[in-house]
């Protein structure tokens, strides 16, 4: 049924906002009542969740996908139904959600249409640049919230529950127990939708609450323990709460989950973990350390670790990433990363500035979409500034360009930003900025460890580039430079 799903969403490629496939798609959606939060869907609106839902609406069958038109709020009814699968390997038909921001609010959802065995996910999109379109993530991508995998039935069209209930697991009992199903009528509703006998989750539920030793229907210390470790239980204190109230003796469970931590077999060692910290995959700051603790890992250990591979091997995350560079042309192709896209115009334009200093375009390139997402960033759209140069009636920079007090920077940093009058006027200054024999050592560099090196003092510069610090910064490029560069193949050599 996922593949009849993803046909349904094929169908809709190419579909542009405002035109008269987008206009059938809202009123599809307004069509099915009672509309999701009473709110009627206008046709200025974004609409990447009434997509997902009208796909699921045309497949036909009743509560496989929540219907809604705020992605936050879908993510909600998805972890309710027991869909919801956090950052696990997706697998085709899956829900894909994103936080562009970062700021534990998601924003934008797709479908994932399939997935490589390195784990990059072709997507299925609506609303992404006002169309319906594919992208192309790693499905680890720090932007990516999660997924949610709908039940997808057997059943003919129509069917709002398999002809056989879903056994009533541990799991279940649990969640219902935690309050993830709601209380009285409405939990008998989600819980039919969800697929399961409401009257056998309750029988189960009253045998666990009064007696705690049902063996058949209590989650044992070790299935616990190990949805513990994948972060299910949340951490500290809410953790404590969460299995209090699901009648689990905390200590116990903490004590079997160190006894896996311990002897699981085939746990990665120490480096190896370092490794995928130093390529990015397990975010940066207290996220990176939340994760790894609920993974069992000794985050101190393991950030010890990255600082002295980092430091005595910089070569270590430039073994695997090929050194380019562009090839002497104006016309190049542009580039799309992660619903983003930057033109073969300014790609040429970036060279010609780069080549004045010795400097590689490539690694340009990168940074300007770790700095600004490519212009999407909201200093980029108000004031061209890519990468928040901020303004001063002190500061010079290149001789030939005029600039501007501009918009004012966050209230903790005071100032305000560069205004510029063009993407091209703020591109040479920038790269001007990143002269020899000025504030950075960038020029000459031939791997991405090094050139990153020289925009902060451990490399020679008179001062560090970003206040998160070399370490993050690195961790940050190497995975926005390997997957701009898994998305676009060659992206450096590629000329119109």
């Amino acid at each position: 049924m996922a593949s009849q799903l993803l046909s349904i969403a094929n169908g809709y490629m190419g579909v542009n906002q405002y035109d008269s496939r987008h206009r059938s798609l809202v009123s599809d959606y307004n069509r099915v009542t009672p509309l999701p939060v009473g709110y009627r869907l206008k046709v200025e609106d974004d609409w990447c969740a009434a997509f997902v839902t009208v796909v699921g609406d045309k497949l036909g069958v009743k509560g496989l996908i929540p219907r809604e038109c705020g992605v936050q709020r879908q993510i909600v009814l998805c972890k309710e139904l027991g869909i919801w699968i956090g950052k696990k390997m997706p697998q085709p038909g899956d829900l894909i959600f994103w936080d562009w921001n970062q700021n534990a609010w998601s924003d934008h959802v797709g479908f994932v249409e399939s997935v490589s065995a390195d784990g990059y996910v072709t997507t299925i999109e609506g609303n992404s640049n006002r169309r319906v379109q594919k992208n192309i993530f790693h499905y680890l991508a720090p932007t990516i919230s999660g997924f949610a995998r709908p039940r997808y039935l057997k059943e003919a069209a129509g069917s709002s529950l398999p002809s056989s209930p879903l056994s009533t697991s541990s799991s279940v009992v649990d969640a219902v127990i935690r309050g993830e199903f709601g209380n009285g009528a409405d939990r008998e509703r989600r819980l039919r939708e969800a697929g399961y006998d409401p009257s056998e989750v309750q029988t189960k539920v009253n045998n666990h609450l009064q007696s705690g030793k049902d063996g058949s229907y209590t989650s044992t210390e070790s299935e616990i323990a190990r949805e513990v470790i994948a972060g299910k239980w949340d951490n500290g204190g809410q953790r404590l709460k969460l299995l209090m109230a699901a009648g689990h003796d905390p200590a116990a469970i903490q004590k079997e989950v160190n006894r896996l931590v311990l002897l699981e077999p085939n746990k990665p060692t120490v480096t190896e973990i370092a490794n995928e910290v130093i390529a990015g995959e397990w975010g940066n700051g207290n996220n990176r350390v939340e994760r790894l603790k609920a993974a069992g890992h000794d985050a101190v250990k393991v950030q010890n670790e990255v600082n002295r591979l980092v430091r005595l091997t910089p070569q270590l995350v430039d073994q695997n990433l090929p050194v380019t560079t562009l090839p002497a042309s104006k016309k190049f192709q542009g580039l799309q990363y992660q619903s983003r896209f930057i033109s073969g115009d300014l790609i040429g334009f970036i060279h010609e500035e780069a080549q004045q200093y010795d400097i590689d375009p490539a690694f340009l390139i990168t940074m300007l979409d770790y700095e600004a997402l490519w212009g999407s960033s909201g200093v980029a759209k108000t004031d061209n500034n890519w990468a928040g140069m901020t303004w001063s009636a002190s500061y010079k920079g290149h001789p030939d360009v005029v600039k501007f007090k501009g918009s004012a920077r966050p209230a903790r940093e005071g100032g305000n930003y560069i205004h510029y009058q063009s993407v091209k006027d703020f591109l040479r200054d920038w790269i001007y900025l990143l002269r020899p024999g000025h504030i950075y050592k960038v020029s000459g560099k031939k791997t991405l460890t090094e050139f990153i090196q020289g925009l902060f003092k451990v490399g020679g510069a008179k001062y560090d580039y970003a206040a998160t610090g070399y370490t993050n910064y690195l961790n940050g490029m190497v995975q926005r430079y390997k997957g701009i560069l898994n998305v676009n193949g060659e992206f450096v050599k590629r000329v119109a």
